[in-house]
């Protein structure tokens, strides 16, 4: 009998975010100022855009840590995701509840959608 491997489908634990070795992708933006100094800007490659009705929360997580409230996106506006929590694997999206206070960071504040899994592009992704 043959033996198989499903190395294909398994999940590859990410790294917790305190880990010196994990990799981290960056992007780097370029631009030149109205004196014509060069500014260079690295930044997370995940951005988040909302084109909803309405303001969302974003909380992201990982299987090597736990769920980090990222803050809210406007209608028609994007939040760049830190450096540090762009190797989140789950999102989660939510609207505020009517009765909470409007800066609240809990999570029975928000009106919650399920983990939506955040599937990488490829290995190096």
């Amino acid at each position: 009998c043959r033996r198989r491997r499903w190395t294909r489908t398994r999940m590859v634990r990410p790294p917790s975010l305190h880990d010196p070795y994990r990799p981290i992708s960056l992007v780097w933006e370029t631009s030149r100022d109205e004196d014509g100094n060069q500014m260079l800007a690295a930044r997370s490659h995940v951005t988040i855009h909302n084109f909803a009705g309405t303001s969302l929360s974003v909380f992201l997580s990982s299987p090597a840590w736990q769920e980090e409230s990222l803050g809210r996106v406007e209608t028609g506006k994007k939040l760049r995701v830190p450096v540090h929590l762009a190797c989140a694997t789950f999102l989660r999206l939510g609207t505020l509840k009517p009765t909470a206070a409007p800066h609240s960071q809990s999570e029975q504040s928000y009106f919650l959608s399920r983990k939506i899994v955040i599937v990488p592009t490829g290995h190096t992704a």
